[in-house]
């Protein structure tokens, strides 16, 4: 309890204003960790379902927390080919060990950044691989020099992808080109709630979500709830707006 004395004296202390102050910075961080946190937990599953043991497990132990990312701009082809192993030709792997979890096909839209996607396979493809995930890599390129749709591409990559029956894809997972994972804990895979935003931290912003309805950079959906949202726009040319326009149409199966 406090008498009225004691709240006057304290009214006119020249302390109250960084007292003030002070209560406003912790009010901050609190908020500021409890976005922080439900940014991380966007790409964390649990898998609670009991699977057959000779399924690989969701968090192989093979993970790396800290992977170090080589952003060499003399990378050729050659060191590409060099650093990744075990892949067979048409950019597919499958864990030979366990029984992978899902079947992944990466699709990713691409134009005039040959350096980056090189970049992103020599990392890529052992990323996968210590998640002992079973895989099919899509590059998707448009044709001619006219204004870019990477709604349009993603949709023909899907279309096309969807129709490979040897090994069937359970899950789509689109794919930014500039876009590198550094954390093996990131697991790629489909849920059946709804869609997986697996880049909500990004080093450019500070590994800060800029809005929650932003879900640009890797999204892994099923089969189905590509459909029912109706794939991506083709109406976004040029570069940017269309996963905006994704979510509009994902806000269904997200919530």
């Amino acid at each position: 309890m406090i008498n009225y004395r004691k709240f006057i004296r304290l009214k006119n202390s020249e302390h109250l204003p960084i007292l003030i102050l002070a209560i406003g910075i912790i009010i901050i961080i609190h908020l500021c960790n409890i976005h922080d946190e439900r940014t991380a937990n966007q790409y964390i599953i649990q898998d609670q379902e009991k699977r057959s043991s000779q399924l690989c497990p969701l968090y192989p132990s093979t993970l790396l927390k800290n992977v170090p990312i080589d952003m060499s701009s003399d990378l050729t082809w050659t060191d590409v080919e060099k650093d990744v192993k075990n892949v067979q030709t048409g950019g597919i792997y499958t864990p030979s060990d366990c029984t992978s979890r899902q079947q992944l096909a990466i699709i990713i839209p691409f134009r005039y950044r040959e350096q980056q996607l090189k970049t992103l396979l020599r990392h890529l493809h052992p990323f996968l691989q210590r998640q002992k995930r079973a895989y099919r890599i899509f590059v998707v390129e448009q044709y001619g020099n006219g204004t870019f749709n990477k709604g349009l591409i993603m949709n023909v990559a899907f279309h096309h992808a969807s129709k490979i029956v040897t090994p069937l894809v359970d899950c789509f997972i689109f794919h930014d080109v500039d876009l590198i994972p550094e954390n093996d804990y990131n697991v790629y895979e489909c849920e059946q709630q709804g869609p997986r935003h697996l880049a909500p931290a990004v080093d450019e912003l500070r590994y800060f979500l800029m809005y929650n309805d932003l879900i640009g950079g890797a999204l892994a959906l099923t089969k189905e709830q590509f459909f029912k949202a109706n794939g991506w726009s083709n109406l976004y040319w040029g570069w940017g707006f269309e996963d905006d326009g994704k979510f509009n149409s994902n806000k269904i199966l997200l919530f």
